[in-house]
């Protein structure tokens, strides 16, 4: 029995044990399954050349502890020919040499040579620059930095960190994009480089990209090549630079463009020849330079702009900075070694020009029909402003140009240097003026028509007469103002004061003030004036001079003297003065007009009147109303004695003594040497006085037979030598007063020579209180002898009563 349970137990031990390894061998089966169901696939067979594929890569350089870049890539293939790896899902990370940058560059494959260490991505390529790292809230980096290029065949070397391509670059940043073909981007001076055609719009940082279809809001600038260098915000370019905003453009050749830290541009500097221009439907305007600074607001606008010398070397313009203007009311143009041009910064308008250094301003009418399509330099330039009408120019070493808020029309110039405005005529007949002088004020009216202008300290203004009126004048003072009349292009009033000198061809002239009118082309001198020539001087308080007519009008306190010319056997006579309160001078007709209270004079001869006039061209003499007259006689023989009578041949009273002349009208004619009074004529001297109603007085002089024709000075009885009364006649009621004898007439004649007087008349009668009464109608008696001749006419018997003595 026992061994019978021992043989049943050894049994049922087998079966366990059999089934134990029949459960590990399912265990160990099904294990084996699964492991072979959940191992990874195997990689797909290697193409034919592959030496090795991984899948993911990095590559990264240090410089002194600081990273430099950072190459990853999700897939490496590497080849065992060529040793070149391919790089898939690139992204190239730049540091910079302080690591104070974060630049990415990023394509879907590129060619990495290990042996050489540069890459080659053939395909698209998108950089972004200067960009801020960070995590994006999906937990990614995405850079996005102020620049982003995109390009292809980017070529980068992992030595030096540089990225190039020649191929075509687009780039867009905060303030604007563009384009060029080719470009190399060094992140060790952190430099971009676009190689040639180079394109790019800046614009305000507020703006949309859709503010490029805006082109007063953008700025373009296109050039040859650009470097952009970081360390100092500079863009260099090299020429053709062209810079446009809105209707302004600018070409010049190599150029700089200074950027602020947003990348906005601050300012410019334009060399190789600056040409601009600022084009619109009303308006062209030029300027040409050899070189130009340019200075921007935050916005972009213009601020300033510096013009140096000029882009024609060769050309009659040259070292001359040179702007033109035409507009429908005006064309204005500009030259000088040195301009400022400063923009208005909330429109942008032109609103100040400062020049310095040879300065011409050229003002010229409008032309109809002007072609603004045309260069306006070249034609401006070429044209002499003499040759334009109304035309009106200023020369000077500075001069500060104001604009009105249109940026066109001009408000004022200033200049504080010595400077000259020249006026051309604008009508035939009109004189050319030319004013010189410091510190020019200039004044524009709302059209933009000169209006007035001052200048001060050696101030000097001449005027040329036109062919047929070849009157030249010139003056100077300290001061001078003038208002210029806009429909006549000339000046319409003129003021200069200070030590005022005037000259033309036939008189000079001073005063402290004069006053100059186009109506009727006056003159006004005050403040002691005075007029002058070889013959005559006039002073008064009022002095008028009429430059077209020649005339001279003075006012209160009238002084003239007139020198006549000296004779070779008499010499120089004396001068003859004329004062009054009233002149008109015609210097055309050759009168003078003397008005209230005239009074006449040489030597001891006088003339009186209410009005004296002298009339050069007829050689007359006329004086009216209250007329009064003295001649001074001939001289005596011996210590007081007079001549004998009978050796003088004189009437008494008429020869040796002053004769003084009353009536109410003189005519004097030089001519026939004769003086004729009329109204109320009374003549006395210290041995005889006559009253009648007209006298005329025959004059003999020595000087005159000896010296001829008078000078040009007015001539009268007395201005050729001593004056002698050859013949007098007496006619009307005439009357002679004697101490002791009276003689009364119709007509009384004098004949000094012969020492005798002829009385005529119906009857005529002389009364001697010691010789009786004589009647007659011709009665002569000499004055020497006493003798009394009498005839009598045919019906009218003549009658002598003698008193006797008892």
């Amino acid at each position: 029995m026992a061994s019978r349970f021992a043989h049943r137990r050894t049994r049922f031990l087998l079966l366990i044990s059999i089934l134990v390894i029949c459960g590990m061998t399912v265990s160990s089966f099904l294990a084996r399954r699964r492991l072979r169901h959940d191992a990874p696939p195997l990689p797909p067979k290697m193409a034919a050349g592959v030496d090795q594929q991984t899948q993911s890569f990095s590559l990264s350089k240090s410089l002194g502890g600081q990273a430099l870049y950072k190459i990853q890539a999700s897939q490496v293939t590497n080849f065992k020919d060529t040793g070149k790896t391919i790089l898939h899902d690139v992204s190239i990370e730049i540091y910079g040499k302080k690591g104070d940058r974060q630049d990415y560059i990023t394509s879907e494959e590129c060619e990495f040579d290990p042996a050489s260490g540069a890459l080659y991505i053939p395909g698209k390529v998108e950089m972004q620059l200067q960009a801020p790292s960070g995590p994006d809230p999906a937990g990614t980096v995405r850079p996005t930095g102020p620049i982003e290029v995109v390009t292809e065949g980017l070529h980068f070397n992992q030595n030096t960190g540089v990225a190039s391509t020649d191929k075509e670059v687009r780039f867009r940043f905060a303030t604007g994009e563009g384009t060029s073909q080719g470009a190399i981007y060094d992140p060790q001076d952190r430099s971009i480089r676009l190689l040639a055609n180079a394109r790019f719009a800046l614009r305000k940082a507020d703006l949309p990209a859709s503010a490029n279809n805006n082109a007063a809001e953008v700025t373009h600038v296109s050039a040859g090549s650009l470097r952009f260098q970081h360390e100092d915000n500079n863009l260099r370019l090299t020429a053709p630079v062209e810079i446009t905003q809105g209707t302004r453009q600018i070409r010049a050749g190599d150029s700089n463009i200074l950027l602020d830290e947003q990348g906005h541009a601050r300012s410019a500097t334009l060399r190789g020849g600056v040409r601009g221009t600022d084009r619109d439907a009303q308006r062209l305007f030029e300027i040409d330079a050899s070189h130009a600074d340019l200075e921007f607001t935050p916005e972009g606008k213009v601020r300033q702009l510096i013009l140096e010398g000029s882009s024609q070397s060769q050309s009659p313009h040259a070292g001359l900075s040179t702007w033109a203007s035409s507009a429908p009311r005006s064309v204005k143009t500009g030259q000088a070694q040195h301009m400022e041009m400063y923009f208005n910064e909330t429109d942008g308008q032109l609103s100040r020009l400062v020049a310095t250094g040879r300065v011409r301003v050229v003002l010229r009418p409008a032309r109809p029909g002007f072609a603004r399509a045309l260069p306006l330099l070249p034609i401006l330039l070429s044209e002499d402003a003499s040759i334009r009408p109304g035309s009106r120019t200023l020369s000077a070493q500075q001069a500060d140009m104001r604009l009105a808020p249109d940026g066109e029309t001009l408000r004022e110039i200033q200049t504080r240097s010595s400077s000259v405005i020249q006026i051309f005529p604008s009508q035939p007949g009109q004189e050319k003026r030319t004013i010189q002088g410091e510190n020019f004020d200039i004044q524009f009216g709302p059209d933009g028509e000169l209006s007035e202008f001052t200048a001060e300290q050696h101030v000097r203004v001449s005027a040329e007469g036109a062919a047929n009126v070849a009157r030249n004048r010139t003056s100077t003072s300290d001061h001078l103002w003038a208002a210029f009349e806009s429909r006549t292009r000339s000046v319409s009033k003129m003021r200069q004061w200070g030590n005022f000198q005037y000259q033309d061809p036939e008189r000079q002239a001073r005063a402290e003030r004069a006053d100059y009118t186009l109506e009727g082309d006056v003159i006004v001198l005050q403040g002691e004036p005075v007029v002058w020539n070889p013959t005559q001087k006039i002073t008064a308080k009022r002095i008028s001079l009429s430059n077209s007519t020649g005339e001279l009008s003075a006012n209160e306190d009238v002084a003239t003297t007139y020198f006549p010319e000296a004779n070779s056997q008499s010499g120089a006579p004396d001068p003859v003065h004329v004062t009054a309160q009233r002149l008109q001078y015609r210097v055309k007709a050759g009168k003078a007009l003397y008005e209230g209270n005239a009074r006449l004079w040489q030597g001891s001869n006088i003339i009186e009147a209410r009005v004296l006039e002298l009339d050069r061209q007829q050689r007359t003499l006329i004086a009216r109303t209250g007329v009064y007259s003295i001649f001074p006689g001939q001289p005596r023989s011996g210590a007081g004695k007079p001549a004998s009578p009978a050796r003088a041949g004189t009437v008494p009273g008429l020869g040796t003594d002053p004769v003084e002349i009353r009536s109410e009208a003189l005519t004097y004619r030089d001519q026939d040497r004769q003086a004729r009074y009329a109204g109320d004529v009374r003549m006395q001297s210290a041995a005889l006085t006559l009253t009648s109603k007209e006298l005329e007085i025959f004059f003999e002089s020595s000087a005159a037979r000896s010296q001829g024709a008078a000078s040009d000075a007015p001539n009268l009885p007395f201005s050729g030598g001593a004056w002698q009364i050859k013949h007098a006649i007496a006619m009307g009621q005439v009357m002679v007063i004697q101490p002791t004898r009276k003689a009364t007439g119709e007509r009384a004649e004098f004949f000094p020579d012969e020492s005798k007087i002829v009385l005529l008349g119906n009857l005529a009668a002389i009364s001697d209180a010691r010789r009786g009464n004589t009647q007659g109608t011709r009665l002569t008696y000499f004055t020497h002898d006493d003798r009394i001749l009498v005839q009598g006419e045919p019906g009218s018997p003549a009658e002598t009563q003698r008193q006797v003595r008892r």
